[in-house]
């Protein structure tokens, strides 16, 4: 198999993303609790917003909840 200088670069481009996204271990714990502590520190949305977000997660519980049922086993 014969592979071309510009296939071995996408590959060599390819593996290191995955390795910069994936990354698992200490860094990723790292980066998971920084990402954790900077939502907990947001401030809270309006009243307004909240319900209305609030109100359309009802609707699509509602909306799908048959099938819900039907992978849990709650028919």
């Amino acid at each position: 198999m014969i592979l071309t200088v510009s296939t071995l670069y996408t590959v060599s481009l390819s593996l290191q993303w995955i390795a910069e996204t994936f990354s698992g271990g200490p860094e990723f714990w790292l980066k998971a609790e920084k990402s954790l502590y900077r939502f907990a520190d947001q401030p809270d949305l309006p009243p307004e917003k909240k319900a209305k977000i609030v109100a359309a997660l009802k609707k699509i519980r509602e909306k799908n909840q048959p099938y819900i049922d039907a992978l849990t086993g709650k028919e």
